[in-house]
């Protein structure tokens, strides 16, 4: 009985020592890109449309604008996501970065994963036809090395697999 209680109070030592320690930077759940045969205008304007973003999101079943202003940085959402297990979730968003046709970062506020999503736009030429390079970024707001090893290591394999699904439906609807 000694043991267990001794092995307990190690197990709650590390945890608390885990939960303490922080990453030097948020780390990246998951990246992806995708070429585009679309100029940089045509995507960024598809992308920066967050209300239609259900239409090829694949975790986002319904968006709200909170404030009904053309997008820039401040302007906020509430995206709907079903999650197996949980039910609908809102999560609320926020634009925190936008250059338009450059740049796109979305910052959520969800319970148990807050994250950013970075989406940058490069004009690539290809035997004088426009394309457009998407690279996007997703990474945790949360540092804790207890997180880093508990929640991201399994969630890195999920998101990787929708970031990418996303990715190809998108370039499915804007090249057909």
């Amino acid at each position: 009985m000694a043991l267990l209680m001794y092995i307990s109070i190690v197990l709650v030592a590390v945890l608390a020592i885990l939960y303490q320690v922080e990453l030097n930077s948020d780390p990246v759940i998951a990246s992806a890109g995708v070429t585009l045969m679309r100029s940089r205008e045509d995507t960024f304007k598809y992308a920066a449309n967050v209300p239609n973003y259900h239409k090829w999101t694949l975790m986002i079943s319904k968006i709200d604008e909170i404030n009904k202003t053309q997008i820039s940085s401040g302007k906020t959402f509430n995206l709907y996501s079903r999650i197996p297990l949980f039910g609908e979730q809102t999560i609320p968003t926020k634009v925190v970065a936008y250059k338009p046709f450059h740049r796109l970062d979305l910052q959520t506020h969800a319970r148990l994963l807050e994250m950013r999503i970075s989406m940058s736009f490069t004009d690539i030429r290809r035997d004088l036809l426009p394309y457009t390079r998407l690279d996007c970024t997703v990474t945790a707001r949360r540092r804790s090395l207890l997180y880093y090893v508990s929640v991201l290591q399994g969630l890195r394999f999920v998101m990787t697999s929708q970031l990418k699904g996303t990715l190809l439906n998108l370039k499915l609807m804007l090249q057909t």
